[in-house]
């Protein structure tokens, strides 16, 4: 056998002939030695998952959301969003309070009404009536979560924000088609009649057409509390970025 401290060629033994160790406690002392050591800088650095660049970033926007910041917002972009956000509130409110109508909120209703009419086309391929008359308006709120989502990954916010607008926008103008339940009201393309209202035939086919108002009302009040919230996360967005960029400079 070697000896582990001197390297002599010997029989096996207990003690080394030549530099007279005892394996025994030479062994154990080296332990005692090895067990005192810091372990190696690398053992202590977090593992991480190498991914190509695409696959890297949506899993860690996913899984790991605190990962990756949000983009700053810069105060020309703040100001051009933000005018945005308060024509369409100005606009909206105006319509609910006093039921006059814009060019713009026409123009934007017509948007929301293609996603619509191509929800009943979507879902009509499961075969189901109640799916098809619903997948409308589920269409319609759909699109702008999966835009909201899409941007929330990449962590843009004026995207983000821009998505959750449009999203209870959306939710706002269900409303207005839920309220008409029964008053029957608002026109239907191509003229149709009560037989072809969608949330006619949804609040029918559940028993809730008596509820129909307050359905609406709660509808709104969501889209409304959804919409000055988006507007304030998005200024406190831009405020903290400003305070960044202050700190950095």
């Amino acid at each position: 056998m070697e000896c582990p401290k001197c390297g002599h060629e010997q029989s096996p033994d207990d003690t080394c002939l030549q530099c007279g160790i005892v394996f025994a406690k030479y062994r154990e002392i080296q332990q005692r030695k090895f067990e005192k050591q810091p372990p190696p800088a690398e053992a202590c650095e977090p593992q991480t998952v190498t991914l190509d660049n695409g696959t890297e970033t949506f899993f860690n926007t996913i899984f790991h959301p605190r990962l990756i910041a949000w983009q700053p917002v810069s105060t020309p972009a703040m100001a051009a969003l933000s005018a945005g956000f308060a024509i369409m509130v100005y606009l909206l409110a105006s319509k609910n309070l006093m039921g006059s109508d814009s060019t713009i909120l026409y123009l934007t209703h017509n948007v929301n009404l293609v996603f619509h009419e191509a929800g009943h086309w979507i879902f009509g391929i499961f075969g189901n009536r109640t799916l098809t008359i619903f997948g409308g308006s589920l269409n319609q709120v759909l699109i702008p979560v999966i835009v909201t989502i899409a941007f929330w990954t990449k962590r843009d916010t004026v995207g983000f924000a821009f998505g959750l607008f449009w999203l209870f926008e959306n939710l706002l103008d269900v409303a207005v088609y839920m309220a008409d339940a029964r008053a029957l009201v608002l026109p239907l393309i191509g003229g149709l009649g009560e037989d072809a209202h969608d949330w006619r035939n949804l609040f029918l086919h559940f028993g809730l057409i008596d509820q129909d108002t307050a359905i609406a009302a709660k509808t709104r009040f969501v889209g409304w509390v959804g919409i000055i919230a988006t507007w304030i996360w998005f200024l406190w967005r831009w405020a903290v970025s400003r305070k960044s960029t202050s700190g950095s400079a």
